[in-house]
């Protein structure tokens, strides 16, 4: 399945006409990572949307103060990651970790 078919079956995006999905696509950036990965860390600033196409990711929040993490979620193909920075001016940071899983 291309980055577009993707998107058009996206619950946030398959509403877009397909002008608007192709723009996506090329504004997008494709990334593989390997298992272990952190994508981003919990409070960092947060400035970006990601698609996971394919593979899964670890959702982690800090569980104490000294830094453990607990894991909240397994995110998988056609998740989105990091949209709460984008859609709430109140909360640009990031609310948790994550880290690629598996590819």
């Amino acid at each position: 399945m291309n980055i577009i078919e993707q998107l058009s079956k996206s619950f946030l995006f398959r509403n877009l006409p397909s002008e608007q999905l192709e723009k996506l696509a090329k504004i997008g950036h494709e990334h593989h990572l390997l298992p272990g990965t952190p994508i981003f860390s919990e409070g960092d600033s947060g400035n970006s949307l990601l698609m996971i196409l394919l593979g899964t990711v670890s959702v982690l929040k800090q569980a104490d103060k000294q830094g453990q993490s607990e894991e909240i979620a397994i995110l998988g193909t056609g998740s989105h990651i990091g949209e709460i920075a984008l859609v709430d001016d109140n909360y640009n940071e990031r609310s948790a970790t994550v880290e690629a899983k598996e590819n």
